[in-house]
């Protein structure tokens, strides 16, 4: 029972941090195609 709700908890921690993972790879790459488009002056 114990390791059931631990491995529940474990599952929603690995899907937040997921999520953020995603979520921090968007804006890094959102922001290098900023950059480009600042250098080649869209």
């Amino acid at each position: 029972m114990i390791i059931c709700i631990r491995y529940e908890i474990y599952k929603k921690i690995n899907e937040v941090s997921f999520l953020f993972l995603v979520l921090e790879s968007e804006i890094i790459v959102g922001g290098l195609l900023e950059m480009k488009r600042a250098k080649i002056g869209y």
